[in-house]
């Protein structure tokens, strides 16, 4: 940003992300408070993203617009709900990095005796810097109920689970809960950043109030009494984040930008 203004060079931003434990020191808001003003557009991927930036700067960021990054899914897929045979499968779709999804949350309540004997499968997709941590810490709580599936195709993942979860600490707006949406699935999801923003709490998706364990198994519990109805909720999900999302999210973003004054 300075270097376009040092050179007179018109710039838009884009920021995929904020979290509330990462605060600029105040060398880098002074400079964020002299730079943003000047772009064309800031972009954020969800409102509470632009919200937290204005208050880690201390101003209004009025130049702000939100947008939505492009998902890896057909908008239009016919991807079928699974049968439930013996378990229902959960799929936790989200880098390995504990400070950022969380997985260690969900792992601590998969550790309580009542989600131990229950016919549920936690399938634990994506790869990240904690691979081994999670690893181990699956094995000192003994978790027969958790798989791990390394790193695949997100239409692979729908055609065998039944729901999403993601235990964030914080996000921008996650592209796994777009795509699980997409594909007719319903998820579990906390109370951060962009999250409450594309789903309605016990409609088309069940919203834990905060990334604990207890919230997590509060959201959880309302989930599982309602299993039965996973694939209704799931269609649900489905139309209502067409309502948000468009089909062509690179597209709409191209529109944006060759529409603004250079």
């Amino acid at each position: 940003m300075e270097f376009c203004i040092d050179n007179n060079l018109k710039f838009v931003t884009i920021s995929n992300a904020a979290n509330e434990a990462k605060w600029p020191s105040d060398s880098l808001n002074q400079r964020l408070s002299v730079s943003l003003p000047k772009a064309l557009v800031n972009f954020y991927v969800s409102h509470a993203n632009r919200r937290l930036t204005e208050i880690q700067i201390g101003q209004d960021i009025k130049n702000a617009k939100v947008i939505m990054n492009p998902f890896n899914v057909e908008y239009n897929n016919e991807i079928d709900y699974p049968e439930v045979n013996e378990n229902y499968f959960i799929a936790s779709v989200a880098r390995l990095e504990f400070f950022a999804k969380g997985q260690d949350i969900l792992l601590q309540v998969l550790n309580e005796k009542k989600w131990r004997e229950r016919n549920l499968k936690i399938k634990l997709y994506g790869k990240g810097e904690h691979l081994y941590s999670v690893n181990k810490l699956v094995k000192y709580f003994k978790l027969d109920n958790v798989i791990m599936s390394g790193h695949i195709k997100p239409s692979e993942i729908w055609r065998v689970n039944h729901a999403l979860i993601l235990t964030s600490r914080y996000e921008g707006l996650p592209l796994a809960l777009i795509e699980a949406m997409l594909c007719r699935r319903t998820a579990i999801v906390t109370n951060v950043s962009g999250n409450p923003e594309v789903i309605l709490d016990n409609e088309t998706a069940f919203l834990a109030k905060a990334p604990t364990p207890e919230f997590v198994d509060e959201a959880m519990e309302r989930a599982w009494d309602r299993r039965t109805e996973w694939k209704e909720i799931g269609e649900r999900a489905c139309k209502h984040i067409k309502t948000i999302v468009p089909e062509d999210p690179v597209d709409s973003f191209y529109r944006q930008i060759v529409s603004l004054e250079f």
